[in-house]
């Protein structure tokens, strides 16, 4: 019995020499009945303890520690690392997180030269790179406060997010230099700010949350248009509720809803006779782009329907996202 004990706590502080916790719950897995559970529990917990300064922790440990006698291997639950943040995506034509392919669903085929991808990279992917490598993690997931449109920048303040660091052997790293080493492999397509450790309560707050959003947009008109009376569709569209079917062009991967979200405000800020550069405050969730052509009328009213001449968004960026209460308060 002695012996079996020295050999389980040696095995135990041999394979989490170079795991990083602060709590930690330890039990043994065995299908002798007669097997002293309680009394080998108690010895590793006090050997990691003594070993690493840790403490025991029955809800919530940083890890949880299997030991299989049966077996003679031990099985490590880790619990996750949550980062709060905000990114910039500097550049279009990269998607949030990971597309996988539409025609092999990841497996990797000749249409996506086998990468499994519709994009080459993502912002997931982007930022999860350092942070695995500086969190020895094996998965990251990224939670963002909604999304862009893989063509849209986002720019301004950034667009607030949650990463999920999903079996992380390290715990406690520099952020400041993890943030920078981020942002220089980025090349200047993403820039990271603010990182944060925060706990697993945000990934829903942050899904929660709908602050206004602020859009630039690009929009071509149909035929040509009077300024003055482009100026009187954007003074109608403020203040007004949109109501929204989900569009056209996501109704291949999204539920046929309707959705109501309003327009705050509208700024012509560049104006030519056949394009105008516009600046739009939303409700959180509003598709712009359908706002303003009207998506076939599964939008109404849009700028398109209001004006009488068609538009078309040529380029749009997201150029503010709402400072959110909750970042004050450290909930986020």
């Amino acid at each position: 019995m002695l012996k079996q004990l020295e050999y389980w706590i040696r095995k135990v502080i041999r394979e989490t020499k170079d795991l990083e916790f602060d709590t930690h719950l330890i039990g043994v897995r065995t299908k002798k009945e007669d097997y002293p559970k309680a009394i080998f529990n108690r010895t590793l917990s006090e050997a990691v303890k003594r070993k690493y300064g840790s403490r025991f922790d029955p809800k919530n440990p940083d890890v949880q520690i299997i030991c299989d006698i049966d077996k003679d291997e031990i099985e490590f639950y880790i619990k996750p690392v949550f980062l709060y943040g905000r990114y910039r995506k500097l550049v279009r034509g990269i998607p949030q997180t990971r597309w996988d392919c539409k025609e092999c669903g990841g497996k990797g085929c000749e249409k996506c030269n086998y990468t499994g991808k519709m994009y080459p990279e993502s912002v997931e992917e982007i930022i999860g790179d350092k942070v695995k490598e500086y969190f020895k993690a094996e998965e990251i997931i990224l939670h963002g406060c909604g999304r862009e449109d893989v063509d849209a920048r986002m720019l301004g303040n950034g667009r607030p997010f949650v990463l999920e660091i999903r079996k992380p052997w390290k715990r406690r790293v520099d952020l400041n230099k993890l943030t920078e080493e981020i942002n220089d492999s980025a090349k200047g397509k993403i820039e990271v700010l603010f990182l944060r450790y925060t706990e697993r309560h945000a990934v829903r707050l942050i899904k929660a949350v709908r602050p206004k959003k602020v859009y630039l947009v690009n929009v071509k008109f149909e035929e040509r248009v009077d300024k003055s009376k482009l100026l009187m569709a954007l003074d109608e569209l403020k203040g007004k509720e949109i109501v929204q079917r989900t569009p056209i062009r996501v109704l291949h991967r999204r539920a046929n809803l309707k959705r109501i979200r309003k327009v705050y405000d509208c700024k012509l800020i560049e104006f030519n006779d056949s394009t105008a550069k516009i600046e739009f405050t939303c409700e959180s969730g509003m598709y712009v782009k359908e706002m303003i052509s009207g998506d076939f009328g599964r939008t109404k009213p849009s700028l398109s329907e209001i004006l009488g001449v068609q538009c078309e968004v040529q380029e749009l960026d997201v150029i503010g996202v709402e400072k959110i209460p909750l970042e004050e308060f450290g909930f986020l």
